[in-house]
């Protein structure tokens, strides 16, 4: 139970989502929901940081940018209306974080397709589902590309990433056998 509230909490938080969503999507009450909130700030106190710098950058420039640099500008961030307020303020963090993770994966995807093609291997990327490929491949070279899908989705650009990213490939007949 702990694990679910924690896990709901963080994409929460995250992903921009308010007190009373959280409180819905893990059916307790508001208060609980904001002890669990609040909590998780106390926490990790630099994740509150972080989310502020992202709404004073949104305030300064208008807009905030991707890991790769796509724009986006949310004019809530300047209402006067608290509730309106943080509403920008959780899309602006989620707008980066989702957006730069789209990013990551849209690199990765054509990298892996072009080494792919160099290479003339008989395989191709079927389907994204959020952070997830899946990939057609003839069994002879599923180790091959196994190994080209982690390298470019761990390493999709030329410099590192702050945080390094892990990926987990699963060879499977069925991709429900996937899962």
């Amino acid at each position: 139970v702990e694990r679910v509230f924690a896990k709901t909490t963080n994409f929460g938080v995250i992903y921009g989502m308010s007190v009373p969503a959280i409180a819905e999507r893990l059916k307790i009450d508001k208060k609980e929901a904001i002890r669990f909130y609040n909590r998780y700030f106390e926490t990790f106190p630099g994740i509150g940081v972080y989310m502020d710098e992202c709404a004073q950058t949104m305030a300064d420039k208008g807009y905030v940018k991707t890991i790769i640099g796509r724009r986006r500008r949310i004019p809530e961030i300047y209402s006067q209306q608290q509730s309106i307020f943080q509403r920008a303020k959780r899309q602006t963090v989620n707008s980066i974080i989702q957006g730069s993770a789209s990013d990551i994966l849209k690199v990765a995807m054509v990298n892996i397709n072009q080494e792919l093609r160099d290479k003339n291997l008989d395989a191709n990327i079927l389907s994204q589902i959020h952070d997830e490929l899946v990939i057609e491949v003839l069994e002879s070279y599923a180790e091959e590309v196994v190994e080209i899908t982690k390298r470019h989705m761990e390493h999709p650009f030329k410099d590192d990433l702050k945080v390094p990213l892990v990926v987990n490939p699963i060879i499977c007949n069925i991709w429900s056998e996937g899962k």
